[in-house]
Order: C-alpha cells, then sequence, then structure tokens
C-alpha cells in the first residue's frame, strides 16, 4: 500500500542513500562524465530534516521508503528539494503524487511563492516539473573564488556574526535583518533558518553595518554537504543589501566575505545569483569569480516571487 507520511529522524539513513542512488542515476541519464553523487554528512542531512520542519515527507510501499521530498517555508516563500524517486519505481505516477503532496503543504502554509530549482540540462525533470504546472522563472549562476586576504582597514563598513552575539542582542540582530529583507523581497523571513543554521553550527550569518545603519547581510554555510567533499568552501545561502547601497560599495561586501571566509579557515566563496541580478554578476566577474554551474529556478502558477526591482538579492533554493 502506498502512503506519504511525515519523515522521522530514524528515516534519516535510508534518506540519504535513496538520494544517492536517485541523483546519480540522473546524472547518468543526463550524460555527465562524473555520475557518482555521494551520501550527505549525517550531520548536514540532520540539519536539512531540522529546517525543514514538519515540510519533510516520504513516500512508502509497504515498509520500504521509495521517494522522499523537503519542503522549506522561509516566511511566505516555500520551496521543494530535493524531492527523489527510486530509479526502478520511476514512470509510476509516485513522483507526481509526491510532488502535488508538497505543493498542497506549501499552500496550506500560506506559501504566496512557491517553486524549486532544477538543471536546465535535464529534460526530465523540464518535463515533469512543466506537467505539474511550474514554469521558468530565471537562470542561476554559481559562481566561486578562490578567496585572498583584503586589508581591513581598507573597507569603510564593520560586521557582526550571529555566532558571536548573546541572546538578547541576537533578538536584535534578527529584527534589523527581517526588516531588511522586507525591502528586497516581501515574502521571505530568515529568522528560523539563521537560527537553526546557528544550533547546528552549520554555518553563520553576518550583518553589515556603517555609522550604525544596517547596509547588508549574509547567510552562509560553512560545513560540506559530503564526506567526500575536498573543497573547503564558504556557501553564501542568501546576500542582499539595502537598496540605497551604490553598486560600487559591492566590491567592499566581496573582501569583507574574503576575510570571513579565510578567518573560518576555508579557501573558496561561493554565490548563486540569479540573472536578474546583472549588477551583483558583473561585480563577480570583475572580481574574478568563475561560473561552476547553473540551475534554473521555476515557480508554481500563480505563485511567482515577489522581489523588488533594481534590487540586489541573492538566494539559494538547494
Amino acid at each position: 500500500m502506498i502512503q506519504i507520511r511525515n519523515m522521522e529522524k530514524s528515516d534519516l539513513h535510508r534518506v540519504n542513500m535513496l538520494l544517492s542512488k536517485a541523483f546519480t542515476q540522473a546524472r547518468i541519464d543526463d550524460g555527465y562524465k562524473n555520475t557518482s553523487v555521494p551520501m550527505c554528512r549525517n550531520d548536514f542531512l540532520e540539519f536539512y530534516f531540522d529546517e525543514c520542519g514538519k515540510g519533510a515527507f516520504v513516500l512508502e510501499d509497504g515498509r520500504y521508503i521509495i521517494g522522499v521530498s523537503f519542503c522549506h517555508t522561509w516566511g511566505k516563500t516555500g520551496w521543494i528539494g530535493p524531492l527523489a524517486i527510486l530509479p526502478d519505481k520511476h514512470f509510476l505516477g509516485y513522483g507526481k503524487q509526491l510532488a502535488s503532496y508538497s505543493i498542497e503543504y506549501l499552500k496550506s502554509n500560506n506559501c504566496a511563492t512557491i517553486g524549486l530549482e532544477t538543471n536546465p540540462r535535464s529534460q526530465k525533470n523540464m518535463g515533469f516539473y512543466g506537467r505539474l504546472g511550474f514554469h521558468p522563472s530565471t537562470l542561476m549562476l554559481d559562481l566561486i573564488k578562490r578567496v585572498k586576504p583584503h586589508d581591513p582597514d581598507s573597507i569603510p563598513h564593520q560586521h557582526l556574526l550571529f555566532s558571536e552575539q548573546n541572546e538578547k542582542n541576537k533578538d536584535s540582530f534578527l529584527k534589523q535583518i527581517k526588516k531588511l529583507t522586507k525591502l528586497v523581497c516581501q515574502n521571505i523571513d530568515y529568522t528560523e533558518l539563521i537560527q537553526k543554521l546557528g544550533a547546528h553550527q552549520f554555518g553563520d550569518t553576518v550583518l553589515f553595518y556603517r555609522n550604525k545603519t544596517t547596509i547588508g547581510c549574509a547567510v552562509f554555510q560553512a560545513i560540506p554537504t559530503t564526506a567526500e567533499e575536498k573543497n573547503k568552501v564558504l556557501r553564501l545561502i542568501c546576500f542582499f543589501i539595502h537598496p540605497q547601497t551604490p553598486r560600487s560599495y559591492l566590491n567592499y561586501f566581496i573582501q569583507d566575505l574574503e576575510n570571513i571566509t579565510l578567518k573560518m579557515n576555508l579557501e573558496q566563496v561561493h554565490f548563486r545569483v540569479p540573472a536578474y541580478c546583472p549588477d551583483m554578476l558583473d561585480i563577480l566577474f570583475e572580481n574574478n569569480f568563475r561560473v561552476a554551474f547553473s540551475d534554473i529556478r521555476l515557480v508554481f502558477e500563480d505563485y511567482g516571487e515577489k522581489v523588488g526591482k533594481d534590487i540586489i538579492f541573492t538566494n539559494r533554493w538547494i
């Protein structure tokens, strides 16, 4: 009997194996040379599971897990990922059943934006999600760079890290980020993500300020997703600045983030930038970032993003 239920922590090892099998087969189908997708670190999957709250699901056939879905809610923004079905259970309608269940979950949580990110090279994925009512929204470019140190005295702003604040100051920190976020995207609230990222010690959040005025924010992952990963990378989950901050000032944010990366004993910094932020792309290219990968963001019909015009707002749904 097929059923969908809430994922439990005791499921995570089986979920991990399923994800590895499913995405390895996907890379084979899409013609990649390097097809092996390793299992996630246990602590990363535990963070991911916790961050989803009640939005993590498994699809079972009797006592066997044959499909998984993680639904994330950041305020009124909801997204799905990853969603996977065992390779030998494809074309039986299970993927559609699980995806539809996930969409209804996000709707029931009053999400005004619903979407996901997938590989644009995958005809199977593009067709599958297209038939469900998802439409291409924007190209997402992953840009990465090996960092170098910068003179901190040449950076005309200061920053605060969430992990270094006491409990009272953390409340003020989160309120400042929430206020800044509303200026760039009405539907997003990163409060729970920041708290759970810190609780699992999987990353941190930095608040940039100048003359006591908040001018930018970055939330980042600092621990590898898989145990096999050799690169030491600081991955930006989101980065956004006050709309009145001049574009030329982006260079200082990048320099500061490079210094933070080195301070955390990491070697590279990684942004995921939507095509609707051309100024950000230009600045990163000028700073010798290279394109490492690309994804496409899809949004569900009538549930598109509500992003302010001409703003700098990068974020990852992955």
